[in-house]
């Protein structure tokens, strides 16, 4: 697996700003990553500088939310039978 590097532009951490931004966008990925996949990152769009940071955790939240949804769906129509696909039984 490829593993990709970040380098932004972002402002020094020592800004007072940049540092409330990261402590926000670390609580969402806190949030989600115990179980709450519909935590999101607002209030960043109109900051061009975070804008595409906020945009990405939201987008990855929003695929996991969506996996884990119909993953679910599909786990409890199987156990009722319902099947949507056909299953190939070996």
């Amino acid at each position: 697996m490829e593993t990709e590097t970040l380098s932004a532009s972002l402002p020094a951490v020592g800004d007072q700003k940049t540092a409330e931004r990261v402590r926000v966008l670390a609580a969402i990925c806190d949030r989600a990553a115990n179980g709450d996949l519909e935590a999101r990152v607002t209030g960043m769009a109109d900051d061009p500088e975070w804008q595409p940071l906020a945009t990405a955790i939201n987008r990855m939240l929003d695929l996991a939310d969506s996996f884990v949804r119909e993953g679910s769906a599909a786990m409890d129509h199987c156990s009722r039978e319902l099947y949507s696909r056909p299953v190939l039984l070996r």
